[in-house]
C-alpha cells in the first residue's frame, strides 16, 4: 500500500475516523505517515546505525541507538547534541572507516553543527555548557 503524500493528507473526518479529500485513508495509515513525518530528519541517523552494524561497529551503533531510539530528551537540539559528540567520540578513536561510513558520518555531522555550530571546540555535552539553542 502507498503511503500518502503530506500534501494528501486534507482533513480528519471524526465520525468516520478516514481522511477525506481525494483519498480516504484508515487511521492505520494516518498513523505510519505520522511516525514518518514526526521521525524527518532523524532517518539519517538510522542509516550511520545500520552501517556501522554492518562494518561490526557494535559498541558505536548501540550507544547512537540507545541516545536515539531509547532515552527521553528534553529537546530535540540536546537529543542532536548527544548525538554529535557520540559520532565524534567515535571518529577520535576509529580514523579509518569505509567511504560509505565515512559520508554518513559526514552527512549527521552537517545536520549537528546546524543546531551545534561549535561542537567541535569544547567535546563536552553541549547541556553542560549552559547553551540555548
Amino acid at each position: 500500500m502507498e503511503t500518502p503524500r503530506h500534501e494528501d493528507l486534507k482533513t480528519l473526518d471524526r465520525d468516520s475516523h478516514f481522511l477525506t479529500d481525494t483519498k480516504e485513508l484508515t487511521l492505520v495509515q494516518v498513523g505510519r505517515t505520522m511516525n514518518s513525518m514526526s521521525r524527518n530528519g532523524y532517518e539519517v541517523f538510522d542509516e550511520l546505525i545500520d552501517r556501522l552494524v554492518v562494518e561490526h561497529h557494535d559498541h558505536a551503533a548501540q550507544r547512537l541507538n540507545t541516545l536515539l531510539h531509547e532515552i527521553a530528551w528534553t529537546t530535540g537540539s540536546e537529543l542532536i547534541g548527544e548525538l554529535g559528540l557520540e559520532i565524534l567520540a567515535f571518529e577520535d578513536s576509529t580514523p579509518n572507516v569505509s567511504p560509505e561510513l565515512q559520508m554518513l558520518l559526514s552527512r549527521c555531522m552537517r545536520m549537528v553543527r546546524r543546531v551545534w555550530p561549535d561542537i567541535d571546540a569544547g567535546r563536552r555535552s553541549p547541556c553542560d555548557s549552559g547553551a540555548t539553542v
